[in-house]
């Protein structure tokens, strides 16, 4: 009985200090006010890999926002390109930048502001669900870990102890299988039109 009393008094202090800003969790001191988090209204590019039907962007619930609304559950879209370090690193809460809707985190300043400047050179491809899945015209999730980068764009992949998309990926071959892919994403991001 006294183990039971404890968790809920966990859970119930957890759930008090999780609810709160982040400011308020943060006690202040001579390091000056928290880091912000900036939102920024980005145009459009034209390299990027979503239609832009007359400046709207397809809703949210078509990208893999994860279970915390958040890119890439959190990883620096920026660290998986040779600029950017060549390997997946986990953003900050403090660097994050809010573009067309969806909130990415970054592991330093400067990936924030390469990011800024060209969000469609580093935004993954099929709003972030697994490239081989698309293929099939499927949304699935990824291990933010399996990647690759082709044809300039972030290719995101679904792995598990039973199965590697990545590897079945690179077997049939990106060639054949991105236009199948760009072919479903499109599909998936346009509205369809009205009937007359």
């Amino acid at each position: 009985m006294l183990v039971r009393n404890d968790r809920r008094t966990v859970t119930l202090v957890l759930s008090l200090v999780l609810a709160l800003p982040a400011s308020a969790a943060r006690p202040a001191g001579p390091a000056g006010p928290p880091a912000q988090a900036r939102t920024a209204t980005v145009a459009a590019p034209a390299r990027i890999q979503t239609p832009d039907e007359g400046g709207k962007r397809p809703g949210l619930k078509q990208y893999n926002l994860g279970k915390h609304g958040l890119a890439l559950e959190g990883y620096d879209p920026v660290a998986y390109f040779p600029e950017g370090g060549g390997k997946p690193a986990k953003g900050k809460a403090e660097l994050s930048l809010t573009v067309r809707g969806v909130t990415y985190r970054f592991a330093t300043k400067e990936h924030l502001e390469l990011f800024e400047a060209r969000p469609e050179q580093f935004e993954p491809a099929y709003g972030g669900w697994c490239a081989y899945a698309m293929s099939d015209g499927r949304k699935v999730s990824v291990d933010p870990e399996s990647y690759l980068i082709e044809d300039g764009r972030l290719l995101l992949f679904y792995k598990s102890f039973f199965s590697n998309t990545r590897k079945k990926w690179k077997k049939e071959g990106g060639d054949k299988l991105r236009p199948k892919a760009d072919a479903a994403w499109k599909k998936i991001v346009t509205p369809p039109k009205p009937e007359r």
